[in-house]
């Protein structure tokens, strides 16, 4: 029994729109990111941890959120995008705010970076000639880039689940300080927590910096191989 086709194949239609959409992620929407993720790390590198009056023993600098002994929170100004310093009254701490605004900026940027490396294994693979003997040098151009994506994609997805550990631990810090409030290293600890914290996030925003520029300088510098693996032999192209 002879089996009509559809003249319409949606696979077929949706792999051509991977394709042209993965050209369009390497050579155009790489270098837009990598502009913006820059822009963002020239903005937090040089951010510090501000300095307190160790005597002061309610003082902390952990936000800039200050908390009054009555429960109610009033912000500072903070056009320096340094942290500045709360104070902790009747057991109360507020986060680190400014820390907070930074995280929540990466986000973004590395779920971006995980989907572009994603969407740029994909358009690869979908450019993989089929199985034959020699003429494969083109095809290990192919996986080589696409390893690459791999290593990027598994890093920023370890970079973003990391945030978990710092809140978990900050929590844990400061719960001993409210029940040992006479002891300012604790206090101090949070401080040196909250600082390293922010030099990770720096180190992550350079990281990704670093990755949109692997990802493109790859991809432009082997785009003819990625393309045509087998210039020679186009018609075995699927």
């Amino acid at each position: 029994m002879d089996i009509k086709l559809d003249t319409f194949d949606p696979i077929c239609e949706y792999k051509a729109r991977l394709i042209s959409e993965g050209q369009r992620l390497a050579t155009d929407i790489l270098p837009a990111k990598f502009v913006e993720v820059d822009k963002m790390y020239r903005e937090i590198k040089n951010l510090k941890v501000s300095k307190t009056n160790s005597e002061r023993k309610e003082e902390l600098n952990i936000g800039t959120v200050l908390i009054n002994r009555f429960g109610n929170s009033s912000t500072r100004s903070n056009s320096s995008l340094r942290l500045q310093a709360s104070e902790i009254v009747e057991n109360v701490i507020g986060s680190n705010q400014v820390l907070l605004e930074v995280i929540e900026k990466l986000k973004p940027y590395i779920d971006d970076l995980v989907n572009s490396s994603c969407d740029i294994k994909m358009w690869i693979t979908l450019l993989i000639p089929k199985i034959q003997d020699g003429n494969n040098f083109g095809v290990s151009v192919q996986e080589a880039v696409m390893e690459e994506a791999s290593c990027i994609e598994l890093k920023a997805k370890s970079l973003r689940e990391s945030g978990t550990d710092y809140f978990f631990y900050r929590a844990r810090m400061i719960s001993k300080i409210i029940k040992y409030p006479e002891i300012n290293d604790y206090k101090m600890a949070v401080i040196e927590f909250d600082s390293d914290e922010l030099q990770n996030q720096i180190n992550l925003c350079r990281f990704m910096r670093n990755a949109y520029v692997k990802l493109h300088d790859l991809v432009t510098k082997n785009l003819d191989k990625i393309q045509n693996p087998r210039s020679d032999h186009g018609n075995e192209l699927y």
